[in-house]
């Protein structure tokens, strides 16, 4: 069985992206984590919320966001999830727990395919999706 990454976790697994706050051995953490799985995914709105971050100034990568993402994601061998409208529709009507729209699509994902999702943030398990912290 495999796995949905939040944004988050791809960023920290990755050594091609600056990420100040992050400890070394969590880094390392994440990147077992991806690198051992049968089969790892990322919900395609996470290419938005990366995306953003760059252009806001709040996430600095040594290339454009669309090389980054092609690099990581071959590196790693991660599939994508496209957004589709049963994932769209059932994020908007998951209990307002989490705010972030982007983490709710995960959410919505990882509840449509069965996937537990790789992430630290602590606003997913509420939701009845299994979470590998």
């Amino acid at each position: 069985m495999g796995h949905i990454v939040s944004q988050h976790t791809l960023m920290y697994a990755s050594p091609h992206v600056f990420v100040a706050h992050i400890p070394r051995k969590n880094l390392t953490i994440h990147s077992h984590r991806i690198d051992t799985a049968p089969v790892v995914y990322i919900v395609a709105i996470s290419g938005f919320e990366i995306g953003i971050k760059v252009q806001q100034g709040k996430l600095h990568l040594p290339v454009p966001p669309a090389d980054w993402f092609t690099a990581v994601l071959t590196h790693h061998h991660v599939e994508v999830l496209a957004l589709t409208l049963d994932m769209c529709l059932r994020s908007t009507a998951l209990p307002p727990l989490h705010a972030d729209p982007c983490d709710r699509m995960i959410i919505a994902a990882a509840q449509l395919y069965h996937l537990p999702v790789v992430s630290t943030d602590p606003l997913f398990a509420p939701y009845g999706i299994e979470v590998i912290s």
